[in-house]
């Protein structure tokens, strides 16, 4: 996955694209690969797991900015992935 998919995840963005997209973040956080797996992902650095939920990620960085969206829906959402 290109890093670059981290800039959908902007006020700009359509909020019905916008809410897929926190949908489908929220949904790979809750998954629970087995250690191995886990591992593997962090070792590829272009994997969706790396670019959305690493650490590393800038997705942590853009998220809080998402909270002032005047889309409620959206908002629920990104509280739910900032806990």
């Amino acid at each position: 996955a290109p890093a670059s998919l981290i800039l959908l995840f902007d006020s700009c963005t359509s909020t019905s694209v916008l809410l897929r997209l926190l949908c489908f973040a929220g949904n790979l956080r809750a998954w629970r690969p087995s250690a191995q797996v886990a591992e593997a992902l962090r070792r590829k650095q272009d994997s969706l797991y790396c670019v959305l939920l690493d650490s590393s990620s800038q997705l942590h960085r853009k998220l809080p900015l998402l909270l002032s969206h005047p889309d409620e829906e959206v908002k629920s959402q990104v509280a739910r992935l900032l806990t």
